[in-house]
């Protein structure tokens, strides 16, 4: 599956992503993308009673945006997702070659991140400022 989904994002222009590894597989590529996703009611509760992830404008759900420290991909998640959402925020970028183009170029510095010694704890540190309570 993996080589099948290498070869995907190689071939695409854009995707719909769903949370995860996969965002950041997408960002390796230099894939233009959008994150989907919507946790059930009672995880989405936990994780905002246990953490500060939906509060403050440096909560990213995307390993990209992390690792960036920036909103490079648009996220679009629980309540906020939904048809009109998704189809507005695709158009926005599709139809805005210039937008595209700075989601490409930020892209690029993922590869770099990632290939620099002590990605591991970067990425940790990251997480753990992420979900610290």
């Amino acid at each position: 599956l993996h080589k099948e989904s290498h070869q995907a994002m190689m071939a695409a222009d854009f995707a719909w992503i769903t949370s995860g590894t996969a965002t950041l597989e997408a960002a390796y590529y230099g894939l233009s993308h959008i994150l989907v996703y919507r946790l059930s009611a009672f995880s989405a509760f936990v994780l905002k009673r246990l953490t500060s992830y939906f509060d403050g404008e440096k909560s990213f759900a995307g390993l990209p945006n992390i690792l960036l420290d920036k909103a490079v991909i648009p996220e679009i998640l629980q309540n906020n997702l939904s048809v009109d959402s998704l189809m507005s925020e695709t158009l926005g970028v599709l139809n805005d070659p210039i937008r595209k183009n700075e989601i490409k170029k930020q892209l690029r510095w993922i590869p770099k991140k990632l290939g620099q010694q002590g990605v591991s704890q970067r990425m940790a540190d990251n997480l753990w400022r992420l979900w610290k309570l």
